[in-house]
């Protein structure tokens, strides 16, 4: 069965790919992409990996790093997140 695949938007660097439904975005955007998102712990305590998310669909996991006021900003902790449609993110 093919996995299903997304359109990841790297807004300020215009770079495109296609994400894999449920791929963490810090490590396909780092990996994948070879596009750096600063980040420290990788694991949702530190909150270094903030991003904007312009548009699209995520799943960001609760963590102390990541708060209510954040996620009604549009903002998503790029380690803890995970592609779930198409995506723009200002990085």
């Amino acid at each position: 069965m093919d996995q299903q695949l997304h359109k990841i938007t790297l807004k300020k660097s215009g770079q495109t790919g296609q994400i894999p439904h449920g791929e963490n975005i810090l490590e396909f955007v780092d990996f994948k992409m070879g596009r750096f998102i600063n980040s420290l712990c990788r694991g949702g305590s530190c909150g270094t990996c903030k991003v904007q998310l312009i548009s699209g669909d995520v799943d960001c996991d609760m963590t102390k790093a990541y708060t209510a006021e954040d996620r009604a900003a549009g903002v998503i902790l790029a380690c803890a997140s995970r592609a779930m449609g198409d995506i723009v993110l200002d990085v």
